[in-house]
C-alpha cells in the first residue's frame, strides 16, 4: 500500500512536471517564431532600403546624364555668342537681337543646369542617409538573428535536459 502511494505521487508530480515542461515548450517556441519572424521583417527591410538606394542611385546617373547633356548645350550657346560678338558692325540691329536671344538662351541654360546640380547634390544627400539606414537595418538584423540563435540553443539545450531530469 505504501508502495502504490509512492508511485501514485511519482506519477502525480511527473504528469504536473510533463504539464509545466509543455507550457514552457509552447512558450520557448512561441518566442522563437517571434524572434525568427522579427529578424524576417527586419531582414525584408533592408532589402527594401537597398531597391530604394538602387532606385536613386538610376535617377542620380540619368539626373547628371542631363545635367552633362545641358552642359553640352551651353558650350554650344558659348560658342554661338563668341561668333556673334566677333561678327562685323554691319547688320547692328539683328545682331543685337540675336546677340540678346543667345546670352538669354545661355541664361536659361546655366540656371537648368544650377539647378540640375542642387538636386544633384540633394540626391547624394538622400543616398547617404539611405545608406546610413541600411547600415543601421543591418546592425538591428545581425543582432535580431544573433538572438535567435541563442534563444535556439537555449530551447535545444532545455528540451535536451528535459528527458534526462524527468528519468532522475
Amino acid at each position: 500500500a505504501e508502495t502504490q502511494k509512492e508511485i501514485s505521487r511519482i506519477f502525480e508530480v511527473t504528469q504536473f512536471r510533463a504539464k509545466d515542461l509543455g507550457k514552457a515548450t509552447g512558450e520557448a517556441r512561441a518566442k522563437l517564431r517571434s524572434c525568427v519572424a522579427a529578424s524576417g521583417r527586419s531582414a525584408a527591410r533592408v532589402q527594401s532600403l537597398e531597391m530604394t538606394i538602387s532606385e536613386v542611385e538610376d535617377g542620380l546617373s540619368r539626373l547628371q546624364h542631363v545635367r552633362y547633356a545641358r552642359w553640352a548645350e551651353q558650350a554650344v550657346c558659348e560658342r554661338r555668342l563668341e561668333i556673334l560678338e566677333r561678327r562685323p558692325l554691319q547688320d547692328s540691329a539683328s545682331k543685337d537681337d540675336l546677340l540678346e536671344a543667345a546670352s538669354a538662351e545661355w541664361q536659361v541654360l546655366a540656371e537648368a543646369r544650377q539647378v540640375l546640380l542642387d538636386k544633384e547634390f540633394e540626391l547624394q544627400h538622400i543616398l547617404e542617409e539611405l545608406d546610413e539606414a541600411r547600415k543601421g537595418m543591418l546592425a538591428e538584423t545581425a543582432t535580431r538573428r544573433s538572438a535567435c540563435r541563442v534563444d535556439q540553443a537555449a530551447f535545444r539545450s532545455s528540451v535536451a535536459a528535459a528527458p534526462a531530469a524527468g528519468t532522475a
